[in-house]
């Protein structure tokens, strides 16, 4: 989370400013994804589905079209011509910034420190986190947009 706070996808709420500011005010559960092939790389994942009083951040955005391209059509460009080229783009959901009206449905609580007896600070992404169901359509259509 540090680093996440370090890159500006996620800032830290002042106490005086966390109740009166943000509206929808939602709290996202989250838990570390590790991959086996990158051990040192961290993964947080916010759980959009996390169902409170029967409705999770999940159930609310519209989730939009879905925008990526079909495997077979990349497929059979890829036999067009006798060069292809892939890109990945790293982060590509943290690329895209949401809306500061809209950033108080994407908080979660977190200890810096590593410690669980002090209280959590209070967290707002900034960007589309990944687990959201609106996040893919999202990042989709900045980089459409951008192309």
């Amino acid at each position: 989370m540090k680093m996440t706070i370090e890159k500006g996808y996620a800032v830290t709420i002042p106490g005086e400013q966390l109740h009166c500011d943000f509206h929808p005010h939602w709290y996202l559960p989250h838990h570390v994804v590790l991959n086996p092939k990158k051990p040192e790389k961290l993964r947080i994942v916010l759980d959009c589905a996390a169902k409170h009083k029967g409705q999770s951040l999940n159930d609310m955005p519209y989730q939009g079209p879905d925008t990526t391209a079909n495997l077979v059509s990349i497929l059979l460009r890829f036999r067009k011509k006798f060069v292809a080229a892939t890109a990945d783009i790293e982060g590509m959901f943290m690329q895209v910034k949401v809306l500061k009206h809209d950033r108080g449905a994407l908080m979660c609580l977190w200890w810096l420190q590593g410690v669980p007896l002090k209280d959590p600070e209070e967290h707002q992404m900034t960007t589309h986190p990944f687990g959201a169901t609106s996040s893919p359509f999202c990042a989709n259509f900045a980089l459409k947009r951008a192309a």
